[in-house]
Order: structure tokens, then sequence, then C-alpha cells
């Protein structure tokens, strides 16, 4: 008898501790989420926003954090578009087991909110979409995000509404404080520098540097 009263409480001591034997152990981090995790950092971009037939030009920042234990990111991001003004949104995203998704929550300051469902196209390819209704007629949007280097990566978001494009965002962007060597034409075809410390400038309300296209065509200067 006392041999079976050590089996129940050995079985029961077993069942307590497996729990947290597995919290310790903690999930398996999947590989969307692996890669969605790269994007930890200040992202700043010159980018290019489509809308009603004209095309603006601005600095995008990304600002992306770890959250709930490094399985998520929340996402602070702003924009100083002359022509449209100030643009400022907060994101969250994170991984479901349970479709085997990423799901990435939006809000900005025009007040819109809404959920972007996604997944790897390829290890560096990423695209979530979202679909809704504005004013009773089908609206989607797709964000792809490639990776170009550990420190690079281009991104593009497409709105269309009832089949037609309103709206295109789209950018090159370089981690904050990395090097880079490669320096595409501006727009007027004059190289801008090459590996440059990304930071803030007041160059035309640029990056400086980034390697990325600039609205002016000026040259920054060599390496720092």
């Amino acid at each position: 008898m006392k041999s079976l009263w050590s089996l129940v409480a050995l079985i029961g001591l077993s069942l307590l501790t497996a729990p947290t034997q597995a919290w310790a152990q903690g999930p398996t981090v999947p590989e969307a989420l692996q890669v969605i995790l790269r994007l930890e950092g200040r992202w700043v971009a010159s980018a290019t926003w489509q809308t009603n037939g004209r095309s603006y030009m601005g600095q995008s920042v990304f600002h992306f954090r770890k959250t709930a234990d490094g399985l998520g990111l929340t996402m602070d991001e702003s924009a100083d578009v002359p022509a449209l003004g100030r643009i400022s949104g907060a994101n969250l995203i994170g991984y479901d087991p349970s479709d085997g998704r990423l799901h990435w929550f939006t809000v900005d300051n025009s007040g819109m909110s809404h959920h972007r469902v996604g997944e790897l196209v390829d290890r560096d390819h990423l695209r979530l979409v979202h679909e809704g209704y504005q004013d009773g007629k089908p609206y989607r949007e797709e964000f792809d995000i490639r990776w170009e280097s550990p420190d690079r990566f281009y991104a593009k978001r497409v709105s269309t509404l009832d089949g037609q494009v309103t709206g295109v965002f789209e950018g090159t962007f370089l981690r904050q404080g990395a090097r880079c060597t490669y320096a595409p034409p501006t727009p007027l075809g004059v190289q801008v520098g090459v590996c440059q410390i990304v930071e803030e400038s007041a160059l035309a309300g640029t990056p400086r540097g980034g390697c990325g296209a600039f609205p002016l065509s000026v040259n920054i200067g060599p390496c720092r």
C-alpha cells in the first residue's frame, strides 16, 4: 500500500511540474516569427507615396522593438511628407500557431485601424494582406517586405479599392547605424555618396546616407 501511495504522489508531482518545465524551456519560435524578429531596430528610408495620381517624397522611419518576452514586435512609424503632413502610426505584430500565420495590427493618426495577415513567400520575403470594405466597396492592401541584406530591406504597400489602385507606398530601409557600400542614382541620375552612416539630417528632410534615393542631386560625402 505504501508503494501505491508513493506512485500516486510521484504521478501528481510530475503533473504539477510538467507545465512549469515547459514554460521554463519556452515555446519553439517558428520560422515566420524568426524572420519578422529580424526587423528589430530603427530603420530609415527616403520613401515615396503615390495617391490621386501624384507622387510625393519624404523621410519614413520604422522603429521595431521586441515585446512579450521576444515573441512579438511593436513598431512605431513616422513620416514627414511636406505635401501630406505628419504621418504616425502604432503597430503590434505576432504569430498565431493556430493558423500558422503572422498577424499585424495597426492604427494611425488618420483614424484608420486594421489587421493584416501574412506569411513567408520565402526566407527573405514577407507578404501581409488586409481585406475589408470602404464606402461599401471591397478594399485590399498588400504589404511586402523583402530583405536585401541583414541591414537593408525594401517595403512596398499597395492599396486598391474596387480593384483600382488608390495608393502606393515604397522605400528601401536601412538599419540606423549600419553602413552600406552601394548607392543607386537619385531621381536626377546623380550618385549620392557611398557607405554612409544613417542618421537624422536636415538635408531636405531626408535620412543622411542609407544608400537610398534622395530628392536632391547632391553628394553628401564619403564614409565617416
